[in-house]
């Protein structure tokens, strides 16, 4: 009721407020009601929607009725989406009834969004409805423009957007504001007077802020909309006449508005009086002068400054009398302006303090006088302090914006000197000068600390100054002004001789003071003379400048600075150097300054200054001064007697020809004074010596010798009779000096100075250096081994490199082509290759510019310059093992074996590289800029016949190290370059190939297949030379064939074909069968030739090894890959060359090669005869096991090679329907080839160091081989573990794979043997060996070492982890506890937790993510890179440590820094914790599962029950039928084995809770000190429990164990020794009636 009752009555009081309250002055209530509601206020009657017919759109107004704005919205969304979708035939007329009268009080919503929409919709509505709007449009045009008035951006836009949609020009826009004048006046004069925010919004669920907000937009909308009212034209009707319009500006209300707090209303209703004095509307200007000045002068007007005082000039301006007579206040208006002027601009802007000063001048002067103490009207001294001081006020506030600092000052300024001319102060213009002008010129003058009020912007301080100081020449005796400045002068001097001593630590801040101040006397003088001159040009005067009036004082002031200046550097020894940088200023800034001394009372004072005390003062704090006012005296007589005696100081004191002083006398001596000193030359030659010698200091001479502007006149033009000038000497000598390794770095150093230091000289540099010489010198240093010197010379070479471009040629020195000649023929010292192929760049495009086509070709070497650079190495006998990948294959075996020459001595650049190599790279680098057919013929055809040789060279280096010494060190960089810059050479050959148009040799242009076709007439003999041939062509070849088919050449080379086998050139037979090979499986002339090289092979002779040979290696180049040739021949000669083969390779002398290719003919002729029977099988697979038992060393690769593909091809050929007779023989020696395959793999624990490509082709095939094979004894695999640590990857792998696959069974063996025989059983020394030496992360910053061999390092050490943990996979718990002890013994798992966290990124703050991989298990080579492998097994590596290693690994993570600690639980917590604690209940569930099945009929079995989802383990033992089970839980935190498991109670039976307490603490201790085993501790349990029942009887009464209190019968008579429980014993004693034993019925006593 209560709540019902305060409702009632607050809406009472709102519309008592709203509709007639009289305090505002509308009559009293009854008459109220009689009118209509205002539609802005919130009591507005709901409009009638019974009439409309949708459903949708009465509930979209109900809801616009509804408090909440998201409603309102939603419900202005669906009425827009309802009109959008009825745009052509418009809204009802219910609808737009309903709308205008809702539209007002939703256009002043709180809301934005609200506001918005709703502006939004009454233009879509004005626009659908058309002409039937019009009629209604008066009710709403008041709030839909005052809405384009809104202070939020966003609903303006939208109001003024929807206006300008609903009327589409400026002229229709125009003619509705003057059409509803009316209507809008009317909205206005409802908003400002009759409104309140109490109307507006309702209080009760309204907060009086929200009101408060309401009410200013409404008020302040509405002004701006009469403000419009008022600058629209509304030609012959003014609307200064309108009544409503009068009665709202002259409301005391509206006025009232001026000293708002809200700025907002206050700018609108400035501009509005402003906007309506311009109109010339009558207003009560008493109310006004009330209003403006009494109530909003001394308010502040924060955000709305600029508005009031255009408001203030407009009121005065049209009505001065506003500050006098019209003015009623009990404060006087002038102290009121006061206050207002202190408060500055109020953050306003600074046109501002242009108004501000406008308005001072118009204010009536009888306002000033309202507080002087002599009641004077007019502006009074009193008055004009006050206001002056106001002013400053104003200026010096903090809240003055900084910007407005000139124009504040410039107002001070007008003001002042304003006042200074009005007559009532003329008698006092002393004293205000006094106290307001001189102080702001002294602050600037000598910054007095006690002035600091009076500081000016330092921006405008000396403009300021000096105009205040031309002005007082004006309009004050020159005498009080001379006055005041000889005191400033006074007082600078004062400061001068007070100057701190040399021994003070404020010493040097001392001096520079002294120098400031004077330089601010200066420039002030020389700013007056200045402003002076520029006023006299702006009023058109061009007679001579007048002289200062202060300009004797000016002059005498500074013949006195002079004069105690040089009396005080002569007494105190040069040292306060403030003295003579006053001079110095004086000096260079006064014009006729020293003409002025000439003829005052001390005519020598600088001369004696210069002969008499600089030349001792040069090692003063002075002395760089003194050398300064030297120079600028050098007009005057006796500079020469000066000059003299201070160049003879420097010259005899070297020490002084370090100082500052002595560079500031080079930069200004000129050819003369070095004609006149010669020995001065010599000193700086001798300086420069010295600064090659590796003295720094000396540069800065040197340096100011060559940008002294005196001296480069003779650099721009010399003289041809003259000596060589000074700076062309030292530049020679800087020359010279880069020849010399012990002045390498500092003429370096000097050369860096000139041309960086100045641009300028550069252009000097140039026209008077050898730039060529410069930069093959430059060069050369930048391939030096220093790298900072080499770093320097790149630096400056690329800068005279640019100075060569600026000069458009190359300059006098040796030409780009010059310098890359010399280097292709390998003449001089080599420079690096990326400077020469930068020279060949810049080269080419000068070319391109000059339409030089000659320079390209010159780029490219010549045929001897090809042949001097390969021979060396095409000479070179080729390594076996490059049987495997040349394409030649068994070639290689019959090239002649002479002895290899060595490549030792051949010219190499500091990389190592040779002349060889360096034009490999070089001319690959050059043909991306420049074509075949920019060279010339010969040029073109050395390229094709060459260049791919010198690629295959290359590409041997990089498959076998020791195939040529290209290069030197095969570092990871150079290996890298060369084999980007091999796949760039093979991609060109093969562009050149698809560009040729034909293959006609006749033509005028070389190709590369016709230079290659004529050079198969040069292939002959058995040398490496034609070897490397042979090799090329067949490469080539082989491309061509590939793009464009091999048959155009086999008609060519038919008669070839058909010789080849009487041919004794077999290099070129190889080489055509190989080019042909595709082509001849499928024509006759390939299955004759293959019937004769069987025919051939089957008559090979021991004897004649090399004609064996030969045969066999075309008989496998032909058949290689074509399985229908071999299948053509008949069975029965591919069984006679079987068993010829196997006669012959039984020999155990026979040559690798010979060997190696009956090995690789049998895999070739073996697969067509595999269904037939026959004793040559038994031969084929003794032949291969006795070969691989026979290999004793990795070194033996091709023979391994070729019996790995034996053995893989007779495995292949078993399986299904396959040849009895070959399984049987097969399995015969199954035995020894698992045992010699594995012997092998052992020889492979150290590889050759270098690249290897057959090697890793044989070691692959290998691993491939040795993958299924599984062993069973510790000794068998004992060897492996060394392998482990091979850098051959699939060396790794294999062995991992057998030792992974073999420990689980070993294992079990090793744990029934440890079992028996009662002794422990340790990890294998060579396994944990491998665990020493834990790699790290810092090696990939490490340029000794590749990625590549970081990462087969890691996986070492990662793969030995792994085999150690796969010990634990099938040991027994002993076992495994003996394996802990070693690893724990040993500190090995420390260093690979530290790796991990390394490699997991754990204390980056972004660890890796192991989601990504299956954390439980591993898989080797599963990954597509070694990197991602790594990081698999090392998170897998994590889990095992925690999964069999809980303590020790939580043991380190205990003892580390909470940089590693924290995130690492987190990380274990989120990734391995819940696997961990899955894999231990799991193994708990078996074990329990194992032991249940081991003992069946155990008396007490262990109960276990495994909650997965909780983690946690309940176990259970039971003692009595009747009783409950004694149980306890075990749980695993979620960041187990962090944290330790938790043992709790489930159900305590038959011990004491004290008891189970500790039972259940040393349950847990087990736990935790058994290696975190769970087992342990339900062992331990299980042990307790049985050892407290042990002996344990029923109680005689109730006969059970566990009584009704769970414990056991623990009451024991003395006599029968019977136990009882108390309980049962207590009843037995109640019911009997008698304390007698149930037994015996003595008495109970107990025992």
């Amino acid at each position: 009721m209560n709540k019902k009752f305060k409702s009632q009555a607050s809406s009472a009081r709102a519309a008592s407020s709203t509709f007639g309250g009289s305090s505002l002055g509308f009559g009293n209530p009854a008459s109220a009601f009689q009118t209509n509601a205002s539609p802005l206020s919130y009591v507005t009657e709901v409009p009638d929607l019974s009439a409309i017919s949708d459903p949708s759109i009465v509930v979209a107004f109900k809801n616009l009725t509804k408090k909440d704005s998201v409603t309102k919205v939603k419900a202005l969304e669906d009425l827009q989406e309802v009109t959008s979708s009825n745009a052509e035939t418009g809204p009802e007329p219910a609808v737009l009834e309903a709308w205008i009268n809702i539209y007002p009080r939703t256009s002043i919503d709180n809301a934005r969004r609200v506001r918005q929409l709703a502006h939004s919709l009454q233009g879509s509505l004005t626009v659908s409805s058309g002409k039937r709007i019009a009629s209604q449009l008066h009710k709403v045009i008041g709030a839909w423009l005052s809405g384009t008035f809104d202070s939020d951006k966003s609903v303006s836009r939208a109001a003024l957007e929807s206006f300008e949609v609903a009327f589409s020009s400026e002229e229709k826009r125009r003619a509705v504001w003057r059409l509803y004048q009316g209507s809008l006046l009317e909205y206005v004069e409802d908003a400002i007077l009759r409104h309140s925010p109490q109307t507006l919004s309702d209080e009760r669920n309204t907060t009086p802020d929200d009101a408060e907000a309401k009410h200013v937009r409404v008020v302040s909308t509405a002004l701006h909309v009469l403000d419009r009212l008022l600058q629209i034209d509304w030609g012959d009707k003014a609307l200064s006449s309108n009544e409503t319009l009068q009665s709202i500006t002259n409301a005391n209300k509206t006025c009232e508005l001026a000293s708002h707090n809200d700025a907002s209303i206050r700018r609108a209703v400035y501009k509005l009086y402003a906007d309506a004095i311009g109109q010339r509307i009558e207003l009560d200007w008493k109310q006004v002068s009330s209003c403006f000045l009494a109530k909003a002068l001394h308010v502040s007007h924060t955000n709305s400054s600029a508005q009031y005082i255009d408001a203030l000039l407009a009121i005065t301006r049209a009505r001065p009398s506003v500050w006098t007579t019209e003015y009623a206040s009990k404060t006087a208006v002038a102290r009121r302006l006061y206050q207002y002027i202190k408060q500055g601009s109020q953050r306003g802007p600074e046109l501002w303090w242009l108004h501000l000063r406008q308005l001072i001048k118009i204010i009536p002067a009888q306002a000033w006088s309202a507080v002087a103490a002599d009641s004077k009207e007019g502006l009074s001294y009193e008055a004009a302090n006050q206001l002056l001081n106001a002013l400053h006020e104003a200026i010096v506030n903090t809240d003055e914006p900084r910007q407005n600092s000139a124009a504040a000052w410039a107002t001070y300024a007008d003001i002042f000197f304003w006042i200074l001319g009005t007559p009532d102060v003329i008698e006092e213009q002393e004293k205000l000068v006094q106290s307001f002008l001189f102080p702001v010129i002294e602050r600037y003058l000598l910054a007095a600390s006690d002035l600091s009020q009076w500081t000016t912007p330092a921006a405008i301080s000396l403009s300021l100054c000096s105009s205040f100081m031309l002005k007082l020449e004006q309009t004050f005796p020159s005498t009080q002004i001379a006055a005041f400045y000889q005191s400033m002068v006074g007082c600078l001097i004062e400061t001068m001789k007070t100057s701190q001593p040399e021994s003070s630590k404020t010493f040097k801040a001392s001096q520079d003071d002294v120098i400031q101040k004077t330089r601010r006397f200066v420039d002030l003088q020389i700013a007056m003379q200045t402003n002076r001159t520029s006023e006299e040009e702006s009023e058109g005067l061009h007679h001579e400048p007048r002289t200062l009036a202060l300009g004797s004082t000016f002059i005498q002031g500074n013949i006195e600075i002079l004069r105690e200046a040089v009396k005080l550097l002569r007494d105190r020894n040069g040292k306060p150097y403030g003295a003579a940088g006053a001079v110095y200023l004086i000096l260079d800034k006064i014009p006729g300054i020293t003409d002025e001394i000439k003829i005052s009372s001390t005519p020598d004072l600088l001369s004696d200054l210069l002969d008499q005390e600089a030349p001792r003062l040069l090692d003063s704090p002075s002395a760089e001064l003194l050398i300064s006012i030297l120079l600028k005296c050098r007009h005057m007589t006796g500079f020469k007697k000066s000059f003299d005696a201070i160049l003879e100081q420097f010259l005899q004191n070297e020490a002084l020809r370090g100082s500052r002083a002595y560079r500031i006398l080079l930069r200004g001596i000129t050819n003369d004074d070095l004609i006149h000193h010669r020995d001065l030359e010599q000193a700086l030659l001798q300086d420069l010596n010295t600064a090659l010698a590796g003295d720094d200091s000396r540069w800065s001479a040197v340096y100011e010798i060559m940008t002294n502007p005196n001296l480069n006149q003779s650099l721009i033009a010399p003289k041809p009779s003259s000596t060589p000038p000074i700076q062309s000497r030292v530049l020679e000598d800087m020359l010279s000096g880069l020849s010399l390794d012990e002045k390498e770095g500092n003429a370096l150093n000097g050369f860096d100075i000139l041309l960086n230091r100045n641009a300028s000289l550069r252009p000097l540099l140039a026209a008077h250096l050898n730039l060529g010489s410069l930069l093959t010198r430059l060069l050369l240093i930048s391939d030096s081994s220093n790298e900072e010197n080499a770093d320097k010379a790149a630096r400056l070479a690329s800068l005279v490199k640019n100075m060569f471009a600026k000069q458009g040629e190359i300059g006098r020195g040796a030409s780009a082509i010059e310098i890359f000649s010399r280097q292709l023929d390998g003449a001089g010292e080599a420079l690096s290759i990326s400077s020469l192929v930068e020279i060949a760049g810049e080269a080419l495009q000068d070319a391109e510019k000059s339409h030089s086509p000659t320079v390209a070709s010159a780029l490219f070497p010549t045929v001897a310059s090809w042949q001097k650079a390969l021979t060396p190495f095409l000479q070179l006998q080729p390594p076996l093992a490059i049987s495997l990948i040349a394409p030649l294959q068994g070639c290689a075996f019959l090239v002649d074996r002479e002895r290899r020459r060595s490549s030792g001595g051949l010219p190499r650049d500091l990389e190592g590289f040779s002349v060889a190599l360096r034009l490999i790279i070089l001319v690959t680098r050059l043909l991306e800029q420049v074509s075949p057919e920019q060279l010339t013929d010969d040029q073109v055809e050395a390229l094709y016949l060459y260049y791919p040789q010198a690629l295959q060279l290359a590409d041997d280096k990089l498959s076998i190290e020791s195939a040529n010494a290209l290069w030197i060190d095969s570092t990871e960089e150079v290996v890298q370059e060369m084999t980007d810059i091999v796949a760039k050479g093979q991609k060109l050959i093969r562009s050149w190939l698809l560009d040729e148009k034909s293959d006609d040799t006749s033509g005028t242009k070389p190709t590369l297949i016709s230079c290659w076709l004529s050079q198969l007439s040069n292939i002959h003999g058995m040398s490496a030379q034609s070897f490397n041939l042979a090799r090329t062509f067949t490469s080539v070849m082989i491309e061509a064939s590939d793009l464009k088919g091999a048959s155009r050449y086999i008609a060519s080379w038919e008669a070839s074909l058909r010789a080849i086998r009487a041919s004794a050139d077999t290099m070129k037979s190889a080489a055509l069968l190989t080019v042909c090979r595709e082509t001849l499986a499928t024509v006759a002339l390939g299955r004759r030739l293959c019937n004769e090289f069987v025919a051939d092979a089957t008559e090979i002779d021991f004897d004649d090894a090399n004609n064996a040979i030969r045969r066999l290696v075309l008989l496998n180049l032909l058949t290689k890959g074509e399985d229908d040739l071999i299948g053509n021949i008949p069975s029965q000669r591919l069984i006679f060359l079987a068993k010829h083969l196997i006669s012959v390779g039984s020999f155990n002398q026979a040559p690798t090669g010979l060997q190696s290719e009956i090995l690789l003919a049998l895999t070739a002729i073996l697969p067509p005869i595999r269904d037939l029977y026959g004793d040559f099988w038994h031969g084929v697979v003794t032949l291969m096991a006795q070969y691989l038992d026979s290999i004793k060393d990795a070194s033996e690769v091709v023979p391994l090679h070729a019996a790995l593909r034996l053995h893989a091809c007779l495995l292949s050929l078993t399986g299904g329907d396959s040849n009895e007779d070959l399984e049987e023989e097969l399995s015969k020696v199954k035995p020894s080839v698992d045992a010699s395959l594995l012997e092998i793999l052992t020889h492979f624990d150290e590889t050759p160091s270098g690249a290897c490509q057959p090697l890793e082709i044989t070691t692959a095939l290998l691993a491939r081989q040795v993958q299924n094979l599984q062993f069973d004894g510790q000794a068998q695999i004992a060897d492996l573990y060394p392998l482990l640590s091979s850098e051959d990857r699939s060396v790794q792998g294999a062995a991992y794979g057998i030792l992974h696959r073999s420990l689980p069974s070993i294992q079990e063996q090793v744990s029934i043997e440890a079992a028996l025989s009662k002794t422990a059983t340790h990890l294998p020394d060579e396994l944990l060996s491998l665990l020493l030496d834990a790699p790290s992360m810092d090696l990939f910053n490490n340029s000794l070492y590749s990625t590549d061999s970081v990462w087969t390092n890691i996986r070492r050490y990662l793969l030995s982890w792994k085999v150690v943990f796969d010990h634990f996979s099938k040991a027994s718990h002993i076992v495994q506890e003996t394996y802990v002890v070693d690893i724990k013994d040993y500190g090995h798992l420390e260093y690979l937790l530290k790796f991990t966290c390394d490699m997991l990124r754990i204390a980056s703050g972004k660890p890796m993510d192991a989601s990504k991989y299956n954390i439980t298990d591993f898989t080797l080579d599963a990954e597509t890179s070694l990197e991602r492998e790594c990081q698999w097994l090392t998170i897998h590596l994590y889990y095992l440590s925690l999964l069999h290693l809980p303590s020790l690994t939580k043991t380190w993570w205990i003892e580390q820094k909470n940089r590693i600690k924290t995130p690492l639980e987190s990380y274990s917590q989120k990734h391995i914790s819940p696997l961990i604690i899955s894999a231990s209940l799991t193994s708990l569930s078996e074990w329990h599962s194992t032991t249940t099945q081991d003992n069946p009929e155990e008396e007490r079995p262990l109960t276990l029950k495994i909650n997965p989802r909780a983690s946690e383990a309940i176990a259970s033992i039971p003692i009595d039928p009747d009783s409950p089970p004694i149980a306890l839980c075990i749980t695993l935190p979620p960041s187990y084995p962090f944290a330790h498991a938790l043992v709790t109670s489930r159900n305590r039976v038959a011990v004491s809770e004290q008891k189970w307490q500790a039972w259940l603490r040393t349950i847990q201790g087990v736990i935790m000190f058994s290696n975190g085993s769970v087992i342990d501790g339900l062992l331990a349990f299980k042990k307790n429990v049985q050892g407290a029942l042990k002996g344990q009887s029923e109680c005689a009464i109730c006969y059970s164990v566990i009584g009704s209190d769970m414990k056991t019968p623990d009451k024991k008579c003395a006599t029968c020794k019977n136990c009882f429980h108390s309980a049962c014993l207590y009843r037995w004693f109640r019911s009997s009636n008698s304390s007698s034993c149930p037994l015996c019925r003595n008495a109970f006593h107990y025992a």
